[in-house]
């Protein structure tokens, strides 16, 4: 989609972005005094026909087809996904990166993990973007769902850890690559040689950037029911010790990585909520 064909924004980013893959924290708001899990919710079944469909796909839906498409786009995410909701955090991703960073999808999600085999976890998106000085820029990212942020935290750590195994980078790029071209042809000849089986794994590596969503509970948004000064300094200090945590060490802090944190008031409220959101586009 083109920006102006996207979702209208709905999470609120709360704090400048001082630096390049500086964190940002992304925040759902209150209303009536209450978070707004279900509306959040409803934004991201908005997001489905672009996460599910290939390009080719949502080109060629007739007008009078768009309702049936709808559903049947959302019964791919809801039967994917019926039991742990984990692609409600995979498209918090998705429109993270394409709203605030002008991300573009390589490969629509649900068709780049029908092909993972079932003992595989991939990518929980495949972008990409023109970076500094037009360079491509590869994000492949991690999102993690939890109640706990310690928890997405050591979990998030330890996907980035398995994907930079120069033998997982190599089947990937194997099966993305004709995944691009099913996508966007003039998009495969933009990026298709980063892909290429004759192009080393060291700028493969060089491209890439790891964006990295950590929802989870908040203290900041259990104890406010409005934005007020005490939830904004809250919320500050929760991005700032996720971001800190998730980039420590070796060899995290030489990694391009990109922190992008959702404070929740409940995860299971939110998983729910998502749930009965896709059912009911059905």
């Amino acid at each position: 989609m083109l920006p102006d064909q996207l979702p209208d924004p709905f999470l609120v980013s709360r704090f400048a972005q001082n630096d390049l893959f500086g964190p940002v924290t992304l925040c759902a708001g209150f209303d009536g005094g209450a978070w707004r899990c279900e509306q959040l919710a409803k934004h991201l079944t908005e997001w489905v026909l672009e996460f599910s469909l290939r390009s080719s796909e949502r080109e060629l839906i007739p007008l009078g087809k768009i309702i049936s498409v709808v559903r049947e786009a959302a019964s791919r995410v809801y039967a994917n996904d019926s039991t742990s909701r984990g692609e409600a955090g995979e498209l918090l991703l998705h429109a993270a990166c394409r709203q605030e960073f002008s991300t573009r999808q390589l490969v629509a999600r649900l068709y780049y993990k029908s092909s993972l085999d079932q003992q595989v976890h991939g990518f929980d998106c495949v972008h990409f973007r023109f970076g500094q000085g037009q360079k491509i820029e590869l994000w492949l990212g991690e999102s993690k769902l939890y109640s706990k942020a310690a928890s997405a935290i050591s979990e998030a750590r330890k996907s980035i850890k398995g994907h930079l195994d120069r033998g997982f980078l190599k089947s990937q790029k194997m099966l993305i690559l004709p995944k691009i071209s099913d996508e966007d042809k003039t998009l495969a000849a933009t990026v298709q040689h980063l892909f290429h089986s004759n192009t080393p794994i060291d700028e493969f590596l060089e491209a890439m950037v790891i964006p990295v969503l950590i929802a989870c509970d908040s203290e900041g948004v259990v104890a406010s029911t409005a934005v007020c000064s005490n939830y904004i300094s809250t919320i500050q200090a929760e991005m700032v010790d996720i971001s800190d945590r998730v980039r420590s060490g070796s060899p995290f802090s030489m990694l391009r990585i990109q922190p992008i944190y959702v404070p929740l008031r409940s995860k299971e409220e939110f998983r729910k909520a998502f749930g009965h959101a896709l059912k009911g586009l059905q």
